[in-house]
């Protein structure tokens, strides 16, 4: 009894049980979920309860071994105390796994279980998004992320304006006309970003209808790559070349070919793109493409896509001077009156400026411009993100340096923008 309850036995005791009880708890966090805790609670307890009778059992051989005087008996009894220890050591790591893997399950189970939820809100949202709503007696659009307009024509053909963002788009739309027994006549793309012109190819294999866009915008339907590998300054890379950058390319003719409806008007509404149009229909509505975004849309990307700068403020100061029943921008909801939606874009993009010029008080690299602005307006930065708000401030860069706001120096291989004071 003396060698039993020596000081040295509770040492060991107490080490072995420590680092029995390490493996049952290193990498493993109780769960929380209500249908896992009722098997992990078990676990817990069985191991805790395992564990010390394993500790005392295998620590008294051990300790006995080693006081013991007979060689052989020793190495004997020094074996089955190990053999105790390991066997509680396996234990405790199986039930540390068996809980992992519970967890596990539940976790991925979990997973599961909100992408499914999140798929099924997502669909109801799409399905309740395209609804066709008609705006005049014969003009309509129909309401999805990038506003698709139809105007019907005498014989219950319609034209389109712009086709969504993908097939999927494109077999909403004509799942929308087939059921008002209606024919695809034609496609008129106001501009060839993807989420305009996703649809075109679907909805002309089905169809037979033709497609058309102005200028380069017509080639940029044909080739869609262009639009990533322009965003980008090269060729685009795998996270670029995806449906909302690079639609399938489609047929496109020249819009000047097309013979337009009596009182439809296309007009030019340059700045966002390179030969972005909008379109006027015979009941006085007028789709205005890209040429605005909604505040909840400027809120949530202060630096909206433009081309080229100083024809984006023409085309704002042209569409105040405009005069109609309704006005449907792409991504902003329909109005009345346009001038202060208008206004609102005009001071953002005025905004924006001054932020880059306040930036340049020191001079600054390219990198060093974007990675502020990003900051500035708490924006993440990702792929598509960069490419897209990056060609933007490249092309105020070019504004500001044409209206002598900016300067520009090549210093030690570096391209640096600079404020012009004064």
């Amino acid at each position: 009894m003396e060698i039993m309850f020596s000081k040295n036995t509770f040492i060991i005791m107490g080490i072995t049980y420590v680092i029995l009880l390490i493996a049952f708890v290193i990498g493993y966090n109780l769960p929380q979920k209500s249908f896992i805790a009722i098997p992990a609670l078990g676990g817990v307890i069985a191991t805790v309860i395992v564990l010390p009778f394993v500790t005392i059992a295998g620590s008294l051989f051990i300790v006995y071994a080693l006081k013991s005087k007979n060689t052989l008996i020793g190495y004997l009894i020094l074996a089955i105390g190990s053999y105790i220890l390991v066997y509680g050591a396996v234990f405790a790591v199986e039930k540390m796994s068996d809980l992992v893997r519970i967890r596990g399950r539940s976790e991925e189970r979990q997973k599961q279980n909100d992408y499914m939820n999140n798929t099924i809100a997502q669909v109801k949202m799409e399905n309740k998004m395209f609804e066709l709503i008609q705006v005049a007696e014969n003009t309509y659009y129909i309401d999805c992320p990038a506003k698709i307009g139809i105007y019907r024509l005498q014989d219950d053909t319609v034209i389109l304006i712009d086709s969504g963002n993908d097939r999927d788009a494109g077999r909403k739309i004509l799942k929308i006309a087939n059921e008002r027994n209606w024919k695809v006549n034609a496609i008129i793309n106001t501009h060839s970003n993807a989420d305009h012109i996703g649809g075109n190819k679907f909805i002309a294999d089905r169809t037979g209808c033709k497609i058309y866009a102005n200028g380069i915008e017509k080639v940029f339907c044909e080739h869609p790559i262009l639009e990533p590998a322009f965003l980008f300054g090269g060729y685009p890379n795998r996270h670029l070349r995806h449906k909302f950058l690079l639609a399938e390319p489609s047929h496109v003719c020249d819009v000047k070919e097309f013979v337009l409806p009596e009182n439809m008007e296309l007009f030019p509404l340059k700045g966002h793109f390179f030969d972005m149009v909008g379109v006027k229909t015979p009941d006085n509505v007028y789709f205005l493409a890209d040429s605005v975004f909604s505040e909840s849309l400027l809120n949530k990307y202060p630096v909206s896509f433009i081309y080229d700068v100083a024809e984006y403020f023409s085309t704002l100061d042209f569409i105040e001077t405009l005069n109609g029943k309704l006005f449907i921008p792409a991504h902003a909801d329909p109005a009345v009156d346009i001038k202060p939606l208008v206004e609102l874009n005009r001071q953002k993009t005025e905004e924006v400026m001054g932020c880059i010029k306040k930036i340049c008080e020191n001079p600054s690299s390219f990198e060093t411009i974007l990675g502020e602005i990003f900051d500035k307006y708490g924006m993440v930065m990702d792929v598509p993100q960069y490419a897209l708000v990056g060609s933007t401030i490249k092309s105020y860069l070019s504004y500001m340096l044409d209206h002598n706001i900016l300067d520009m120096e090549i210093k030690d291989n570096n391209w640096l923008w600079k404020a012009i004071t004064g």
